[in-house]
């Protein structure tokens, strides 16, 4: 009988689920249900992420996972699996965090099999935007269309609709354009933001990932890496929804085409043959972090640093939920003093 693989997740954000996961389903299809026991101690594998600190706790083969823009460590942890364009021999493999929006995947590839009419008679444009710390190129881009025609915000951010939408993919359906731009810019960083404007039936306004047109069909939404500043973008943009031939180009092409990296089973392929590599052979030979000379003593230092690096992230967390509750108060200012006159 083959052994157990054991595997244990630390550090992932609120409301991860161990159990129902890309990652534990993949591990579940290659070696079956039997075989993977998802433990919270005594693991030999642990994935983590970039949430929290507990992983400087643990002496096993670790797994760092994020979807976020940043660049994995290696020197604690002994495979990685980011967002950027790297390589670092079989230690690292680049997954889009768009992998793991399956309900978005499956509207996405079905957007353009609609009617004429469906598409045309609807709103200009919305966005759904939760986090207010990112580039201030997403902010200039909601002045500027705003100052041709309005926008809908259906998100915590700058929202305007009465409130977060409960269900964001018919929200908006209910526009013929969404915003939809990275918080930060890097090669490789696609986050799920472009896929789900498409689940909405709608022409994404994409700004971030340098490369997006190598995983999406550069046909059907409007790069705004391609032009020279966000203003020429817009004014692009005015072209396209004054032009219903012109939109209906765009719309009803397919979110993929032929050479097209972002389709799923590509991912997919390339996740199993990376879990296959770590997990296939002997645990002993797994290793890849460096544990002895200055490999231990950097380990060593991080494990020391852990109680601080947990300090300031509490910290980070207050600061956030004071400027929150700052901007509520203004905002309730605003619509007080608006009430007045």
């Amino acid at each position: 009988m083959a052994e157990k693989i054991r595997i244990g997740f630390v550090d992932f954000w609120k409301g991860f689920d161990a159990r129902n996961n890309c990652l534990t389903d993949m591990l579940i299809r290659i070696y079956g249900k039997n075989r993977i026991e998802v433990v919270d101690k005594n693991f030999d594998y642990l994935f983590f992420s970039c949430f929290g600190h507990s992983n400087l706790k643990y002496d096993c083969i670790k797994i760092f996972f994020t979807g976020e823009n940043i660049v994995p460590d290696f020197n604690i942890c002994d495979y990685a699996i980011g967002v950027h364009e790297m390589n670092f021999g079989d230690r690292y493999l680049r997954l889009p965090f768009y992998y793991w929006y399956d309900n978005a995947y499956e509207r996405a590839v079905q957007k353009h099999k609609f009617k004429d009419s469906y598409y045309l008679n609807r709103k200009f444009c919305c966005f759904v935007i939760s986090n207010s710390l990112a580039d201030l190129n997403r902010q200039k881009m909601i002045s500027l269309l705003n100052a041709y025609k309005q926008l809908d915000g259906g998100g915590k951010f700058m929202n305007n609709v009465g409130g977060p939408v409960r269900d964001k993919y018919s929200f908006v359906s209910n526009y013929k354009f969404s915003l939809c731009f990275e918080n930060s810019k890097a090669e490789g960083y696609t986050t799920e933001k472009i896929l789900e404007g498409f689940a909405g039936n709608s022409v994404p306004i994409y700004w971030g990932n340098p490369g997006i047109i190598q995983e999406f069909n550069e046909k059907s939404f409007i790069n705004c890496n391609a032009y020279g500043s966000l203003e020429e973008a817009v004014e692009f943009i005015k072209e396209v929804d004054k032009d219903d031939e012109l939109y209906l180009r765009f719309v009803k092409e397919p979110v993929f085409g032929k050479e097209s990296t972002g389709k799923k089973e590509i991912t997919e392929k390339k996740l199993e043959a990376f879990f296959r590599n770590i997990f296939g052979q002997n645990i002993l030979l797994a290793g890849r972090v460096n544990r002895v000379g200055m490999g231990e003593r950097y380990l060593r230092q991080m494990a020391l640093l852990r109680p601080v690096y947990t300090f300031c992230s509490a910290l980070l967390r207050m600061y956030a939920f004071c400027e929150n509750r700052k901007r509520l108060k203004a905002k309730l200012n605003n619509k007080y003093m608006l009430w007045r006159k």
